[in-house]
C-alpha cells in the first residue's frame, strides 16, 4: 500500500494504517493489525518535516 506499484500510486502510511484499521477484523486478524501497527510505532521514526512545516524555535 505504501509502496508506487505499475497499476497505482502509494497510498502513504497515513491511509494505510486507516486501511488497515477499517480492514481489521473482517479481512484482516485484528490482533495481527495491533501487533503490526505497535511493532511500527516503536520502530519507524515517523518521516521529518517539510521546511515550511517546521514551528519557529523558541527564543
Amino acid at each position: 500500500m505504501t509502496s508506487d506499484r505499475p497499476y497505482r500510486p502509494s497510498i502513504g502510511h497515513e491511509a494505510a494504517v486507516v486501511e488497515l484499521r477499517a480492514c481489521a477484523g473482517t479481512q484482516l486478524d485484528p490482533r495481527v493489525v495491533d501487533a503490526l501497527l505497535d511493532h511500527l510505532a516503536e520502530t519507524v521514526a515517523p518521516a521529518p518535516a517539510a521546511a515550511g512545516d517546521a514551528e519557529p524555535a523558541a527564543v
